[in-house]
């Protein structure tokens, strides 16, 4: 998939990173703009824009007038159930769906309402739902993605996952096979019933999908260990050995995660005062964990670990090699962040999640972190600030 353009108010965001003086002697300045990215007001945003597209002329402050649209907009192509009414006005008022299989079903469902193609629906995903736009390995989303591209509606969609289901499972497939390969396939497919076999071929289990994501992570892990051996040595003058995910996240984060939770039972995830959409999925021990034996099938979580230990090892890897030649007091690392961030997004199109997207919080951050003097020790410092400094206070 092709890489989406940036739209004024993300030029404006990643502009506002470039223009902060990380010298300045202010701790983490300009650190409040994360705070003020906001997952709900970009998924009500993203719906507001369709509604003007499509030529809704009623008063967009009222909520019930949106709402009313919406129905006849599903009644119109035909989806059905339509989404209750309690949550479009939650969509409307400050909730975006969370980004388990409910709600990426409902956000298909939503698109298909709001006649989007498969393009919109992809930039809908990224840039409204802050997620990955098609998981081709999953039947339901596979379909989708056709009928989209093709013109086709839900009612099309759903009668070709039914038709897809009610054949028998008779073959083993290439469990190697790149997720994003398929989705090139199912492009060149027009005859529906031509897709139906390729599904009913290619069927993946949970344990079976993101093959290319786990690949990767589990290959990052073991550099960052090797990383994070070298690193601690340079930053605490004594070496300390890395060879679990434990002792990585304590490097990584500066902190004793684990030790916290086991003794004080306080989580990021559930104690710090970083943005919602920031502390979701949050990578842990347990996250890791889940990737490793294919147990969680939340697409925030995959995309959050590729991002933070391509993070870890690009910078990690810099530091290591910038402190055989200068000292520690003479590190910078802004002229570096142009390259981190096409390698990164290398890495996330190559797993399926297409782009960075500058006005989602959790990459506002990364992005922050890569345009100051050290990136490893500003992203440590908004751990402190956001988390360890709030749990001390309590």
């Amino acid at each position: 998939m092709e890489k989406f353009q940036e739209g004024e108010y993300t030029r404006m965001a990643f502009e506002r990173i470039l223009k902060i003086d990380q010298t300045l002697a202010e701790e983490l300045p300009g650190i409040e703009e994360m705070e003020l990215l906001d997952s709900a007001k970009l998924f009500c945003e993203g719906i507001n824009n369709r509604l003007v597209k499509l030529g809704f002329d009623g008063d967009m402050k009222s909520v019930n007038c949106k709402i009313d649209f919406l129905r006849k907009q599903f009644q119109k192509n035909k989806v059905e159930p339509c989404i209750k009414d309690a949550t479009l006005k939650n969509w409307m008022t400050g909730s975006a769906p969370a980004s388990d299989k409910k709600g990426r079903e409902n956000v298909f469902r939503l698109c298909f309402a709001l006649e989007m193609s498969a393009e919109e629906t992809a930039e809908f995903f990224l840039k409204a739902f802050l997620s990955r736009p098609y998981n081709y390995k999953k039947i339901n989303e596979a379909v989708y993605y056709f009928c989209l591209l093709k013109g086709r509606n839900y009612v099309d969609a759903v009668r070709i996952i039914a038709n897809i289901h009610n054949i028998p499972r008779s073959q083993a497939v290439e469990k190697e096979m790149n997720t994003e390969q398929i989705g090139y396939e199912i492009s060149n497919i027009n005859d529906e019933a031509e897709l139906i076999k390729y599904l009913a071929e290619n069927r993946y289990s949970e344990k079976e999908q993101h093959y290319t994501s786990v690949k990767r992570i589990s290959s990052m892990l073991v550099s960052c260990f090797e990383l994070a051996q070298k690193e601690t040595q340079l930053t605490r003058g004594t070496s300390v050995t890395v060879k679990s995910v434990d002792a990585l996240l304590d490097v990584i984060y500066d902190y004793d995660a684990d030790g916290m939770y086991k003794n004080e039972k306080k989580t990021i995830s559930k104690n710090s005062k970083f943005p919602k959409c920031v502390k979701a999925n949050w990578i842990d021990r347990q996250a890791l964990h889940n990737i490793e034996k294919h147990i969680t099938s939340t697409e925030d979580v995959y995309r959050k670990a590729l991002i933070l230990l391509k993070f870890y090892s690009y910078y990690a890897d810099a530091y290591c090699k910038a402190r055989a030649k200068i000292r520690e007091d003479e590190v910078d690392f802004r002229g570096y962040a142009d390259d981190f961030e096409v390698e990164l997004e290398t890495v996330l199109a190559e797993c399926g999640y297409v782009q960075l997207y500058k006005r989602n919080p959790f990459d506002w951050m990364i992005l922050y972190c890569a345009a100051s003097l050290n990136p490893l020790s500003t992203f440590r410092d908004i751990i402190s600030k956001y988390f360890l400094d709030v749990v001390s206070d309590e």
